[in-house]
Order: structure tokens, then C-alpha cells, then sequence
């Protein structure tokens, strides 16, 4: 498409907001070019939320989710629907656990079945346009390339190494890789997002108006850094910090010694190995030795990040061990919801990212949105001093 202007005075003060309406609409229709009648009208309502550009980008986008789990299961749903072509990665067996929160995509007949292999093809039913693949190897046997192919990744129940290296990864990469960590456990859940230093976006458009969205950015702290922040600092900036936060990085310390990925003695353990080294290092008694090692390990992190031994009582690290991979379906089906609309505005580059950790209450029945670490800041939601966010889910549990 063309344009050709006539001689105008320069000096009109509206000629710059001229031009730069005529490069928008330019840019709309060019975008509208790449889809098909079919996509237009499949996608009708999201192109009039957010426009034909940023559907076009969210079409062209390549999202990973490691760990078929919990919130990430409800957030595949939500992005494929929008359109968004995406890898599933899981070494692990379908389990009765994850029937609950996973309903969509597994049933009682597949337990014991890798749950990859069984997910993807009713993944592909949710949306023919979006494009499937999966991969079964564990993010240990993954290399970097594998990683830096995506714009997106979104991984759940991650130990803090794994983390650690996803967020180095992410960062180094040009253009960066916008990562998400959640981890949900009964009746409550965490997610913590990092789209990178100075990341663009703009406001979400009006149609048929003539509102030019402005251009805006804002730099995240890395997770790694949100993790390693004392938890006795997070409490004084929050009195009082939701005990989930605490219970999340628990179970990302707990992970690291479990699987001995902390001390480095399994360098790139695959899925078999990790499964004798966590029956290694629980011993044979079952559920009482791995009672002792859950306690024993958050007693000693709530030590190092200067909270008294008793901020979790027994009876929450004991329920925190029975749910920690058996989370209610209602926590991820929120957020879920609120981790996909994180995952479209990384992808569309469309609206301001809320603050870097979202947290289910469970007492509330809310979600709170607190902008952990002092870095976090944003250019509209910050201009007082940094307070959390509540936001009501109208449900019960």
C-alpha cells in the first residue's frame, strides 16, 4: 500500500499526529493482509480488542510451556484459543492428580501414560491454525538453541536452578525472552513474571476512534533476583506477605535437594534418575522420611531469609507436602486466566503489564499482584509508592 501526500504547511501543529495516524493505519492493513478470511473471522473479536497487528504477532509467536501442570495447564487453553502456536515439554506420567486440573486435556485412561504424548493432540482440537509440537525430554537434556527458538516460556513446579538458568537464558537472548515461574498447591498459587529490561509495549487500542496509542516501557527485576531477595524483607515491604509466596520458594529450595541439583553431584539427571534420586534421598519409609526432609528444609530457609522457624506450622508444611502437585481446580482456572493475559501482552506487545508476582489468596478468594523486589517498577501503575494490588474472584472453594 501507498500513500501520497499533497503540500501541506509544516508548521501545523497536527501534521506529526497526521503522519503518524497514516503509518498506523498503513501498518493495520498490512497486517490485515497476512490473515486469512477464515482467521478474520475466527479471531473477529480479539482483532477488535487489541487490532489486526497485534493478532498477526500472536499468530506468528512461539510459546513454550514446560511442565504440563497445574496453571499452565489452564493457560494453554486460554492461549491457543487466542491463536498462539506452542510447545508442551513434560518428561512425566499422567498421575490421578492430574485429573483435576487437567481435565481437558487427559482422562482416567491415561494415567501412567506419558503426559505429553497424550495432551497434544486434543491440544491441536482446541485450534487447527495454531501450530502443536511437543517435547518429553527434561529441561536438563534441553540445550540453550532449544530454548532461544521461542519469544515466551512459561514453566511450572521449577526448582530454583532450573530457574536460574532459564532466567540467564532468557535475558541473554536478542530480542529478550519473556519467562513466567508458577506453582500452585491445594487452594493456593504464585506466578512471577519477568519480560525483561525495557520492554516496549502500548496501551490498548480503541477502535474506530482516533486514539494513537502511545508507546511505553518498563524493565522487570529478573525471578532469580525475586527469589533470592530475603523473604524478611518482602514482609516488611508487605505486612502481611501471603504465606504462599513463602510456601513457592519452599518448594523451589526443597526441589534443588531432592533431585541433588543444588550440589551439582547429577549434573543432567533424565527423568529415571531423578525419580531414584528423590527415592534416595526420602528413604524407604515413604511419606514420614519425606515429612522430615520437607520440614527439615523449610525450617532451615526460613532461617536464612530471617523468619522465625514457626511462620509455617507444621500442620501447613504437611498440607504444603500432600498438595503440592494436587492444586484445586478453581486456583488454576483464575490463574491460569490471569497468566494468559500476561502471555498475550508479552506477545502482542499490547498493554501494560501488571506488577511481577500475582498471588491466590486462599482466605480472600483473590488475587493480589505485588511488585516484588525494589526494581519493580512500572510507568503508570508506580507514580505513588508501591502498594499490592487485590483483585476478587467471585468464587467459592
Amino acid at each position: 500500500m501507498s500513500v501520497v501526500f499533497k503540500e501541506r504547511n509544516t508548521q501545523d501543529k497536527d501534521f506529526g499526529c497526521f503522519i503518524h495516524r497514516i503509518r498506523i493505519m498503513t501498518q493495520k492493513r498490512s497486517a490485515e493482509g497476512m490473515l486469512s478470511d477464515e482467521e478474520k473471522a475466527r479471531y473477529d473479536r480479539q482483532i477488535r480488542v487489541w487490532g489486526a497487528e497485534a493478532q498477526s504477532r500472536i499468530q506468528n509467536s512461539k510459546v513454550l510451556i514446560c511442565g504440563m501442570r497445574g496453571i499452565n495447564m489452564e493457560a494453554i487453553k486460554n492461549i491457543v484459543l487466542a491463536g498462539m502456536s506452542i510447545c508442551v515439554q513434560d518428561h512425566g506420567l499422567v498421575t490421578p492428580a492430574d485429573l483435576g486440573c487437567s481435565g481437558f486435556f487427559v482422562g482416567m485412561d491415561d494415567v501412567g501414560k506419558n503426559i505429553v504424548d497424550v495432551s497434544t493432540p486434543r491440544i491441536q482440537e482446541l485450534n487447527t491454525f495454531a501450530h502443536i509440537t511437543s517435547e518429553n525430554r527434561p529441561i536438563e537434556l534441553c540445550d540453550d538453541a532449544f530454548f532461544q527458538q521461542f519469544s515466551i516460556i512459561s514453566v511450572a513446579n521449577a526448582s530454583e536452578q532450573q530457574i536460574t538458568r532459564l532466567n540467564a537464558l532468557c535475558r541473554a537472548s536478542s530480542p529478550q525472552i519473556a519467562l513466567f515461574a508458577n506453582w500452585a498447591f491445594g487452594a493456593e498459587g504464585v506466578f512471577i513474571s519477568d519480560f525483561g529490561h525495557d520492554f516496549q509495549f502500548k496501551d490498548d487500542e480503541r477502535p474506530n476512534t482516533d486514539f494513537v496509542p502511545a508507546l511505553k516501557n518498563i524493565s522487570f527485576p529478573t525471578i532469580t533476583s525475586v527469589l533470592s531477595m530475603p523473604w524478611s524483607k518482602q514482609q516488611k515491604r508487605y505486612l502481611p506477605l501471603s504465606p504462599a509466596f513463602i510456601k513457592s520458594g519452599i518448594l523451589a529450595k526443597w526441589s534443588n535437594g531432592l533431585l541433588k541439583w543444588a550440589s551439582g553431584s547429577r549434573s543432567d539427571p533424565s527423568g529415571a534418575e531423578a525419580v531414584e534420586a528423590t527415592t534416595e534421598d526420602v528413604g524407604s519409609n515413604g511419606s514420614s522420611s519425606r515429612r522430615a526432609v520437607l520440614h527439615a528444609a523449610a525450617h532451615e530457609a526460613l532461617v536464612s531469609n530471617g523468619l522465625p522457624v514457626d511462620f509455617l506450622s507444621a500442620q501447613e508444611l504437611d498440607d504444603l507436602l500432600a498438595q503440592r502437585n494436587a492444586p484445586t481446580a478453581t486456583v488454576c482456572s483464575i490463574m491460569g486466566s490471569f497468566l494468559a493475559q500476561e502471555i498475550v501482552k508479552g506477545v502482542s506487545s499490547v498493554g501494560e503489564p501488571g506488577y511481577n508476582t500475582h498471588i491466590f489468596l486462599k482466605d480472600e478468594c483473590s488475587v493480589s499482584l505485588y511488585p516484588m523486589n525494589e526494581s519493580m517498577q512500572a510507568p503508570t501503575m508506580r507514580s505513588k509508592a508501591p502498594e499490592a494490588i487485590n483483585i476478587h474472584a467471585e468464587v467459592e472453594l
